[in-house]
């Protein structure tokens, strides 16, 4: 009998050991699970925030493309580069001259005649 017993108590004790190491194996399971669930949140939250930004930056490019540029400051701004006597080569050019008389005399119905302009010299486009 008493070997029945020391059985008993030895499986008992066999018993809690496991127990006590299933618990703790449980614990440590549910940690993880408990950290792996907040390593997703993070993550979806940091995602989601680059989701965020990215619209961000796409509407923010889309309002850029549709409005246009203020075009009155880009033309002060070459204003103020302009040296004072650019453009009065052309201005005085014999068949600028010219051109611009007959254009300024006689509108087709394609409209004003064409003048190409290339470095400093004038080529005419457009003759009727």
């Amino acid at each position: 009998m008493r070997f029945e017993d020391h059985k008993k108590l030895f499986e008992l004790e066999m018993n809690v050991a496991s127990n006590a190491e299933a618990l703790r194996f449980y614990t440590i399971c549910e940690e993880n699970m408990r950290n792996g669930e907040h390593h997703r949140q993070k993550q979806n939250l940091e995602e989601q925030q680059q989701e965020q930004q990215e619209i961000a930056t796409r509407i923010r490019d889309f309002k850029n493309w549709i409005c246009p540029p203020l075009w009155h400051e880009s033309l002060d701004r070459a204003k103020a580069q302009r040296s004072p006597s650019t453009g009065f080569w052309l201005l005085e050019d014999p068949d600028f001259q010219v051109w611009l008389s007959n254009t300024m005399n006689s509108q087709t119905s394609l409209g004003p005649k064409l003048m190409h302009i290339k470095g400093k010299s004038l080529s005419k486009l457009h003759k009727s």
